[in-house]
């Protein structure tokens, strides 16, 4: 007979799946080089359903591109909480910014991917948005 609880161990680095279950999964976010402010090179929205995430531990910045016309026009940053859920609703250009002992817990469709999102990559003018957009408060 299989256990009755599945107990699964929250480690690894970057995008690691954890469990899925019917068409959601739930996956860890922790830090990897590509993942500091300098080496974002792109946001990304996901076409078919909203993303939802949690900050277990650490720093996490949620950055939410606004576009227009596929063109990135600014940024929003919002410094995450502990305790709190962010919901990034679906089509909304979005990428993560990490201290290294950070761990965001991730639930999504376990059917997003690559064939339904969006990517849009920086230019230098989009770059250098994202680098202004960070002020004392989000400075990491």
């Amino acid at each position: 007979m299989d256990k009755a609880v599945e107990v699964t161990d929250i480690s690894g680095n970057g995008f690691v799946p954890l469990a899925s279950v019917n068409n959601a999964q739930i996956a860890l976010l922790s830090y990897i080089d590509e993942l500091k402010l300098e080496n974002i090179e792109y946001v990304e929205a996901h076409n078919e359903t909203d993303e939802i995430f949690m900050l277990l531990e650490g720093k996490c910045y949620l950055i939410c591109a606004r576009v227009e016309s596929g063109i990135i026009k600014g940024f929003d940053i919002t410094k995450m909480q502990k305790n709190k859920l962010y919901n990034v609703k679906q089509g909304v250009f979005h990428h993560h910014v990490l201290t290294m002992d950070a761990k965001v817990l991730i639930y999504e469709n376990k059917n997003t991917n690559y064939f339904n999102s969006t990517r849009i990559c920086f230019d230098d003018q989009a770059k250098k948005m994202l680098i202004d957009a960070f002020d004392e408060d989000t400075k990491i």
